[in-house]
């Protein structure tokens, strides 16, 4: 899933990805449910700093779709996410925490 109209270009243009391997769409506007037909599916990026904590919030509002989710952050988001108040109640007592490396 890309929101960026050139990185989809790039990348079908190079013949990195076939297009129809890719979602060009805002995660962050999508209906998750409707999107994967209400199948789980795993959640794999690089997220940008100005919006991994807003991927983060609904990963977790999309547990029951999100089995797993790994990604790449920024330092100082990783250490916010390792089960803030917030995401404890949520996720974290049930999956092991969030490392920074």
């Amino acid at each position: 899933m890309e929101a960026d109209q050139d990185m989809v270009e790039f990348l079908t243009r190079n013949k990195i990805i076939v297009p129809d391997q890719i979602i060009f769409l805002d995660f962050l506007k999508l209906n998750l449910s409707k999107v994967f037909g209400g199948e789980q599916f795993y959640l794999i990026g690089n997220y940008p700093y100005n919006i991994s904590s807003q991927i983060l919030f609904k990963m977790v509002n999309s547990k029951e779709l999100v089995p797993e989710m790994v990604g790449m952050f920024q330092k100082e988001v990783a250490g916010q996410g390792s089960c803030s108040s917030r995401l404890k109640n949520l996720w974290c007592h049930k999956r092991p925490r969030a490392s920074a490396l």
